[in-house]
């Protein structure tokens, strides 16, 4: 079995198909010669076997790191479990990898591999042994730290709307990525992100509030970041300040309230200068404070600068105010006294005493100002008061313009204090000459009678009158009145209860006394007064009749009179005017009657008095005579209607009449107004004929009365404008006549007079026939109107001889009519359908058995029409209409027609005339893009004909899309491209196939779709190991396959161009539609290798690669030992020569690679040694 062990099998007596099964199980990892001898008693055979025994790879992984500092190792950590005799490859994708062989061992594999590039790597790993693989792939960023950084500021003054640019600088780091953070936000954008150096682009607006803020800038990739912090300060300019000037005054020793504002602004710094010295005090805030104040104490009096200023960062203002130091007004007690308090005398001055007390210490100044009550402007003097023992007095005059009672208000004030002080004051004369009157020595009860008091002289005047019924009347004032010219006061006062006598007493008082009461010498008599009345009556009145007036008050509650009333009835618009006296013992509703003769506008007039009043009513009316003896003259039983009716209506009695007439016809009704029972005329025409009332009515304001009376109004027939038309009863056909049932059918016709005019009921008609038959006469009563002819056994042409007549005309008409012979339904033959439109479309045949005067009509249905027309003729008739060819294709209706005036058919039939195909082109979209995201292609496809081809067409389109799909259309026409579009299910070359067919003709068209997916970026790998690892270096003379690599695309050519970059000609140049290309470099040298890839879809990808070709040294001698015990060296000597063996002086760039070949059960191992 290979490991020292034999098995022996039983034997056999004879051979059979029945497969042996030797079962052996190996100790040992390994590979195994394993040699089977068959044998029998005639001969042996020998079988040599290999049998591997391992274990499969199990629980493998793969660690390495994660992110890497460019130009360090990075470690690969490989386990495979216990697995036997595995072989690995790991790429470390930067154009480096690592054959690793692993025998028995469950070990850890460590390798160590450094990127000298900073970008993202992809890290693969393979492995395999006879029992299974293993492969895995990490993603490693390569990438340099970040450090050193610089900001190019600490600090930042910003305002809003502003952007301020900060520059940003790195020593090291690579794949960076700047941040900011105001204050837990985003405030502004970087520029240049990614390079070593930015320009953060600080947005002022991001910053929520004024004040101070952080900006921390940071820069980080996936190794270690770094950060800078700058500090701002928000601020908002300030424009102005102002102080609060609301007057700044005080006394020494005491503190004062020093206040200033700014419009705006922000973080703002106060320093006020209070003037006294060089005192100064600074207020700073943070925020937005925009009003700072302080408490200030000045020693002294006196006026003082102050001034204040503002600042920040931004701007800055001032402003300046006084203040005044100065001592209050001592505490003073009795300040005036007033010299009168009644002034009486001519001159009207009143005089103020002004008094201080002793005792002042401090310097005082005062102002005294008094307002004297009269409007006038204030009377203001000053005082100063110096430190003084002794009482201070002072003067304040003012004259007065007029008399009355006046308050006086007077201040004493200065800067820090006032005192105010109120006197009174009273200017005027005394009484004299006091007397009263009254304006009516009777007045009613509840009625207003005026007292007038008087006086001589006086002024500020108090009345009060005792009226004598036990009431007083106060609160009367006069005021400002001269002492020399007499005044007048009006009182009005209502009694409330009836006296003969009552006595009026009057008092009047002012400032200077009392005057009064005196006595009213005259009676006063007081009673009822008559209530407001009214007089009622009907608006309208009948002459000679007497109509009924109503007098009563209009307040139902006045109470009535005390005495009896006397009313005069007075009639304004009768002559002569009446005057009628009648005495009232009650105001209670009373009735009176009056009468007038003449029609006519009236008024009633009623004048009511007693001894306290008289009161006057009326009421006005309109007095008509009633209407009677109505009737309508010269009114004719029967009117022509050509003519006007004239007639009159006429009265016995009436006035101010309103007539209507109404004329039965539906026409608007007349009307007309006269004033006396004059006779009325009128005249009308009507507008058709008929039998109409006329009513009249008349109305005026107290009768009415109408009547009717009846007229026929009728059309007289004239001859020259009537028309008798005679239609056939059934068909409707005018102005002929016509036998429905053949050779002795009856004629039923229908005679219309005149149609559209309303001919007279009694017109009669009266017919006769050339045939001689009976006449026939009578009335119309309706149009049309229908009668029987008897029959007629021969056709032709016959007369109707009719006489229309009425009463007043006479009208005779002859009407001339034809017998017809009705024809059968056609037969008729159509050529066979469809046809050639180039060709005739044959003979179409019409077959009419039976019938006479007809027409027989082909329409061919593109407006061309051929006819025949048939006289008195009769019998079998056979009609052929000749060839004709249409000009053009299409469907068309043809239709053919057997008419007369009686019968009418027609036969229809569909035929189509097929043209020849038109010219078309097929174009395609090819190439089209596959779309990967839906796995969906739209493919077009568009036959363009020319235009002048687009013609009706019946054809049938089959479409072949090479997808093994088919499209099958029957198109009616071609009238314009013809397009459709289809979806391959996935990027290919397809062949499609397109038939146009008619019944007379096919055209095919062929066209290759190429579906294809968009060229990716397109890369150049080569296949083979490169000669250096410090760039692509090969030996001359080494066949090398270039492959153009992209992730994505399809059905793309490809142009390879090689340039000698040294003599910068072309080397070699090569098209293929495959991606890659095998070419032996047979000259040294360095070039740059080109390659272009197109598939039509989006533009061209390329890439470039660059190679040296070296030439190769020749080994002359290579001595080794063959043979070697483990742990000892072995000893490799390598002689190179060159081309013409002689051993060059140096060699540039020199790559030894050195195979050492391990053979151990089959595997081989191979490593490459710099």
């Amino acid at each position: 079995m290979g490991d020292d062990t034999t098995i022996i099998e039983n034997e056999y007596e004879s051979y059979t198909d029945i497969p042996t099964y030797l079962r052996h199980r190996y100790s040992q990892i390994g590979k195994y010669d394993v040699n089977i001898t068959i044998c029998n008693c005639i001969n042996c055979s020998i079988y040599e076997l290999e049998s591997v025994v391992g274990i499969p790879i199990s629980n493998p992984s793969y660690i390495t790191n994660d992110t890497l500092v460019l130009n360090e190792n990075a470690t690969f950590v490989l386990t495979l479990g216990n697995s036997s005799e595995t072989t690995c490859f790991l790429d470390f994708d930067d154009s480096y990898y690592e054959m690793i062989y692993e025998r028995f061992t469950g070990d850890t594999i460590i390798s160590v591999h450094a990127y000298y590039t900073y970008n993202l790597f992809s890290s693969n790993v393979y492995c395999e042994n006879h029992f299974g693989n293993y492969s895995d792939s990490k993603k490693i960023i390569v990438q340099i730290p970040i450090s050193g950084m610089i900001v190019n500021t600490t600090m930042i003054y910003a305002t809003y709307g502003t952007i301020i640019p900060i520059s940003i600088h790195l020593e090291y780091g690579s794949d960076i990525e700047f941040m900011d953070d105001c204050d837990g936000r985003t405030c502004g954008e970087f520029v240049g992100n990614g390079n070593l150096s930015a320009v953060f682009l600080f947005n002022t607006n991001n910053i929520p509030s004024y004040g101070i803020f952080n900006i921390s800038l940071c820069a980080s990739n996936d190794l270690n970041s770094e950060c800078k912090f700058v500090l701002g300060k928000m601020t908002k300019a300030l424009k102005s300040i102002l102080l609060d000037k609301t007057p700044i005054v005080g006394t020494p020793g005491e503190a004062i309230v020093i206040s200033a504002t700014c419009d705006n602004g922000s973080m703002i710094s106060f320093q006020f200068f209070t003037g006294n010295t060089e005192n100064f005090i600074t207020m700073t805030y943070p925020d937005n404070t925009l009003t700072s104040s302080i408490n200030y104490v000045y020693d002294k009096i006196g006026v003082y600068e102050l001034s204040v200023a503002a600042a920040n960062n931004i701007s800055a203002a001032i402003d300046t105010a006084n203040v005044i130091i100065e001592y209050p007004i001592p505490d003073l007690n009795d300040v005036f006294r007033s010299s009168v308090t009644n002034v009486s005398d001519t001159s009207m001055e009143v005089t103020l005493i002004g008094h201080f007390d002793g005792g002042i210490h401090d310097p005082t100044f005062v102002m005294i100002s008094c307002d004297f009550g009269e409007g006038t402007p204030n009377v203001v003097q000053p005082v100063s008061l110096t430190p003084n023992d002794e009482d201070v007095d002072f003067e304040l005059k003012h004259k007065y313009e007029d008399f009355g009672q006046y308050t006086i208000n007077c201040t004493l004030y200065n800067n820090v204090s006032k005192q105010v002080f109120i006197e009174h004051a009273s200017v005027g004369v005394p009484i004299s000459g006091l007397g009263i009157s009254v304006s009516a020595s009777a007045v009613g009860v509840n009625r207003t009678i005026n007292f007038k008091v008087h006086v001589d002289s006086g002024s500020n005047l108090d009345y009060s009158i005792e009226p004598g019924d036990g009431n007083v009347l106060t609160d009367i004032k006069r005021s400002n009145t001269n002492w020399t010219d007499p005044d007048y006061t009006i009182v009005s006062y209502m009694y409330s209860r009836p006296d003969t006598a009552y006595t009026v007493n009057v008092k009047a008082v002012n400032v200077f006394g009392e005057v009064g009461p005196e006595n009213l010498e005259i009676t006063i008599l007081v009673d009822y007064a008559i209530p407001e009345l009214m007089l009622i009556t009907d608006l309208y009145h009948q002459v000679y009749k007497q109509e009924t007036f109503v007098l009563k008050p209009v307040n139902a509650m006045d109470y009535p009179p005390a005495a009896p009333v006397r009313c005069v009835w007075i009639i304004k618009g009768q002559q002569p005017e009446s005057n009628e006296p009648e005495e009232l013992l009650t105001m209670a509703e009373h009735l009176h009657g009056i009468s007038v003769n003449e029609p006519g506008n009236y008024t009633t007039l009623v004048l009511c008095s007693n001894t306290v009043s008289k009161v006057a009513a009326s009421a006005s009316f309109i007095a008509e005579i009633t209407i009677d003896g109505l009737s309508i003259q010269n009114v004719p039983g029967v009117l022509n209607i050509d003519k006007y009716i004239t007639a009159e209506i006429s009265l016995n009695t009436g006035s101010h009449i309103y007539f209507t007439i109404n004329f039965g016809d539906g026409s608007n009704p007349e009307s007309a107004m006269r004033y006396t029972n004059e006779m009325v005329p009128f005249q009308y025409k009507y507008q058709t004929s008929g039998m109409y009332n006329i009513s009249v009515s008349t109305v005026n304001h107290v009768s009415n009365q109408s009547i009717i009376v009846t007229i026929t109004v009728q059309k007289p027939v004239k001859c020259n404008e009537t028309q008798i038309k005679v239609t056939d009863f059934e068909t409707g056909l005018r102005n002929m006549t016509a036998i429905r049932d053949g050779i002795g059918g009856k004629l039923n016709i229908t005679i219309d007079v005149t149609p559209g005019m309303l001919i007279p009921t009694d017109v009669l008609l009266n017919i006769s026939y050339t045939s001689g038959y009976n006449d026939v006469t009578f009335k119309i009563p309706d149009y049309p109107y229908t009668i029987v002819i008897p029959e007629y056994n021969i056709t032709g042409n016959f007369k109707l001889l009719m006489t229309l007549y009425n009463k007043i005309s006479t009208c005779n008409f002859t009407i001339p009519f034809q017998v017809q012979e009705l024809p059968r339904s056609p037969n008729i033959s159509m050529p066979i359908l469809p046809v050639i439109y180039t060709f005739p479309i044959g003979v179409f045949e019409v077959n009419v058995t039976y019938g006479s005067h007809y027409t027989i009509t082909l329409d061919f249905g593109n407006g061309h029409v051929e006819n025949i027309t048939v006289e008195n003729e009769r019998g079998f008739k056979r009609f052929d209409f000749s060839e004709y060819i249409y000009p053009l294709p299409g469907y068309y209706s043809v239709k053919i027609y057997l008419r007369n005036e009686f019968v009418y058919f027609v036969t229809e039939k569909e035929l189509t005339v097929v043209g020849d195909l038109p010219n078309m082109t097929l174009v395609t979209n090819s190439p089209v893009e596959f779309k990967l995201d839906n796995n969906l292609l739209t493919s077009t496809f568009k036959l363009e004909i020319n235009p002048e081809d687009r013609l009706p067409l019946d054809c049938n389109l089959k479409v072949d899309f090479g997808d093994s799909q088919e499209n099958l259309v029957n198109m009616t026409s071609i009238n314009d491209d013809i397009q459709w579009t289809h979806v391959y299910p996935s990027p290919n070359y397809y062949y499609v196939h397109i038939n146009v067919s008619t019944l007379f003709d096919i055209k095919h068209f062929e066209a290759t779709m190429r579906v294809q997916v968009p060229l990716s970026e397109v890369t150049i790998r080569k296949n083979i190991p490169k000669q250096s690892e410090e760039e692509d270096t090969y030996i001359v003379g080494t066949a090398l396959q270039f492959t153009a690599v992209h992730n994505s695309g399809t059905g793309a050519n490809y142009t390879w161009t090689f340039i000698n970059k040294d003599s910068g000609s072309v080397y070699h140049t090569e098209v293929t539609n495959a991606t890659h290309i095998i070419l032996v470099m047979g000259d040294i040298g360095s070039y740059l290798v080109y390659v272009v890839a197109n598939n039509g879809l989006g533009l061209p990808r390329n890439a470039t690669d660059v190679l040296q070709i070296v030439p190769n040294g020749i080994i002359t001698k290579f001595d080794y030992m063959s043979k070697s015990s483990i742990g000892e060296y072995n000893v490799f000597n390598l002689e190179l020569l060159d081309e013409y063996n002689i051993p060059p002086y140096s060699y540039d760039d020199l790559c030894i690679n050195l195979s050492l070949g391990m053979f151990y059960s089959g595997f081989h191992q191979q490593k490459y040694i710099a």
